[in-house]
Order: structure tokens, then C-alpha cells, then sequence
């Protein structure tokens, strides 16, 4: 498992060894606000190397579907670089989509990903997920596990979760722990949903490992960032900063916490 040390917020071009991460241009979430990010981004960012993966892993993503609703080619490329930096053994991803397909392909490249497990809410979805991967000849390397979403409460917060099988995602894992979490659903735009992806994160802790690292996408939306703030505020979650690339990535770091009940 890879060791990282939480930190706190902060904007900065930063190459963290104890992650073992490339330089990172992140922008400090307390402070930044959706509407204003790219008066953000020119003042932080520019000039900052750009977070890519391997030549040979990039000529894989270039074979991914883009455009629409699904993930942004940077953020996909960020996406494949932190892997291939982090090497992460058990990816848990909320979502299923390209970005599946885009940890599998990392992890057939030899990014140190040896599985990614999905999911997903709709069967149709999570169809055209294993389509995907088995076009791309990695379905090998990835779960896809479909599971309704419905209201539920976790401690004080209610809204609403995936509510996956018992046992279902610990036999996708193996037994392990997830050490890379991956936060892009459940959907919330135009469902009424509100803060359902706040309780996502919480609710992955029963799966993840000590100082596992999460990127949660989409967080250049208000909402989002709004959701990205609150963790920083909760206990055993460090949010590292965001990283502007596609619609945002939020970093962040997961201490150990107790199963959830």
C-alpha cells in the first residue's frame, strides 16, 4: 500500500515524495470559487508542467470515447498519470464510464493498478462499461458492480447512496482495501438529488485503506466544490487542493475509519 501523509490545503506547484506524485499545480479548495476559477487557474497554474502519464499509456487513452457527458481528455490523462505515480493496488470507483476503462488501461500498462471496481447505478450504463472494456481488451482488469441508489442516512448527514449488495464489494476487492478512491456519481445534476456525492466519500471509508488517496471529478461546479470544502471538515479526510483540469479535480486524502454500519 502506497504511504501518503496528509496535508493541508494549499496552492502550489508542488512535488510531494511521500506521495510519490509529479509536480501538481493545485489550487487551495478553501478558497476557490467555481465561477472564478480560471482567474484562479492564470495565477496559480501557469507555467506549471503538465501532469501526463507515459507515452505508451497516452497512445492507449487516445482509443477512448470523449466528448458529451463523459470525463474530459486531461482529466482522463490526469487521472492515468496519478495512477502510474501512486500505483495504487485496489481502485474504488463511483461511476463507471471511460474512467473505468481509463484505470483498466493503466493498469494492463503496468500502472500498478492490479483492479478497478465500479459502480454503477443503471445496467445500461454499466453494459456499455464492460462493452468498452472488452473492446479495448481489459475487461480482465475491471469489476463493474451495478447498485440502486436510494436514501439512506450515514451519521448525521442523509441523502442519497449507492446501496450495493452485502458483501458484494468486498468480494470485487478481493478482500483488500481500496488505496485509490475515484468520486464522479452518483449523478446529481438535474435528479434532485442535492449533496449525494458528499455521502459517497463517507460511505467509501468502510472500503478504503489508511491514507488512501481520492480524486473526486467535477469539482470546478459550485456544488461540487462546495461538497469538497465540507470534507475537509470532517474527521479522518484531508483535502490536499484541486487540480484544474476538465471540469476539476479535487485531491484529497482518506484516514482509517471503522466499517460504516
Amino acid at each position: 500500500m502506497t504511504a501518503i501523509h496528509s496535508r493541508k490545503p494549499r496552492a502550489a506547484s508542488v512535488c510531494d515524495p511521500v506521495l510519490d506524485l509529479p509536480p501538481l499545480d493545485l489550487l487551495p479548495a478553501n478558497t476557490v470559487r467555481a465561477v472564478r476559477w480560471w482567474r484562479a487557474r492564470n495565477q496559480h497554474h501557469h507555467g506549471a508542467p503538465p501532469l501526463a502519464p507515459s507515452p505508451e499509456l497516452n497512445a492507449a487513452l487516445k482509443r477512448l470515447p470523449t466528448g458529451r457527458w463523459r470525463i474530459k481528455p486531461a482529466t482522463a490523462a490526469a487521472l492515468a498519470a496519478l495512477v502510474e505515480a501512486i500505483r495504487p493496488q485496489r481502485i474504488l470507483e463511483f461511476g463507471s464510464g471511460v474512467s473505468t476503462a481509463v484505470f483498466a488501461l493503466a493498469a494492463a500498462a503496468g500502472g500498478g493498478a492490479s483492479r478497478v471496481t465500479a459502480i454503477e447505478e443503471s445496467d445500461v450504463h454499466a453494459a456499455r462499461t464492460r462493452t468498452l472494456l472488452q473492446y479495448l481488451g481489459v475487461a480482465a482488469f475491471a469489476s463493474v458492480l451495478v447498485a440502486p441508489v436510494s436514501r439512506r442516512r450515514l451519521g448525521e448527514w442523509e441523502g442519497f447512496l449507492y446501496c450495493p449488495a452485502a458483501g458484494a464489494v468486498e468480494d470485487a476487492l478481493g478482500g483488500h482495501r481500496a488505496d485509490f478512491v475515484f468520486v464522479d456519481g452518483p449523478a446529481s445534476w438535474g435528479t434532485g438529488r442535492g449533496d449525494c456525492r458528499f455521502g459517497t466519500l463517507l460511505a467509501a471509508r468502510a472500503w478504503t485503506a489508511d491514507r488512501a488517496l481520492f480524486a473526486a471529478d467535477d469539482c470546478l461546479r459550485s456544488r461540487d466544490l462546495a461538497i469538497l470544502q465540507r470534507w475537509g471538515r470532517e474527521p479522518g479526510i484531508d483535502i490536499l487542493g484541486l487540480l484544474p483540469v476538465g471540469s476539476g479535480l479535487g485531491l484529497g486524502v482518506i484516514h482509517a475509519s471503522p466499517p460504516a454500519p
